[in-house]
């Protein structure tokens, strides 16, 4: 594998993105995690009274691992908040020290939908109706 500049991993993050909407990727918002081996990822798309969850695509986890990997040496990202607005994208990250241990990954997913979205309501698909619960 080629390694990539971060800017030119983060054109693929938003590239992979447009993909996944198929469509116009203005209002688009990812959160992902990262650490060794693991990339936790959720995909939201703003639709004005509701957000609407989307599901990851594999070319996005493999763009967030291209970035995870593109990371100066030490300085490894925990987390990327990356949001699309018109044509432009803003990307922010926080590291390991940077983030509390008192919250697990889907705790700070909803607080960070939270504060992004307020009460708007998020939609998340139906489950299949042939999964079996245990």
């Amino acid at each position: 594998m080629t390694e990539k500049s971060m800017d030119e991993c983060l054109n693929a993050i938003g590239q992979a993105i447009a993909d996944e909407i198929d469509g116009d990727p203005d209002g688009a918002f990812l959160y992902a995690e990262a650490e060794p081996g693991a990339i936790y990822e959720a995909l939201f798309l703003d639709r004005g009274n509701s957000v609407e969850y989307i599901e990851a695509s594999a070319a996005l986890s493999t763009a967030l691992f291209e970035a995870w990997d593109a990371s100066e040496p030490g300085k490894s990202w925990a987390t990327l908040s990356y949001a699309i607005v018109g044509k432009a994208f803003d990307a922010s990250f926080q590291y390991p020290n940077e983030i509390s241990n008192d919250e697990g990954p889907e705790e700070r997913r909803r607080r960070i939908l939270k504060e992004r979205y307020g009460d708007k309501p998020i939609k998340y698909p139906t489950p299949p109706s042939d999964i079996i619960e245990l």
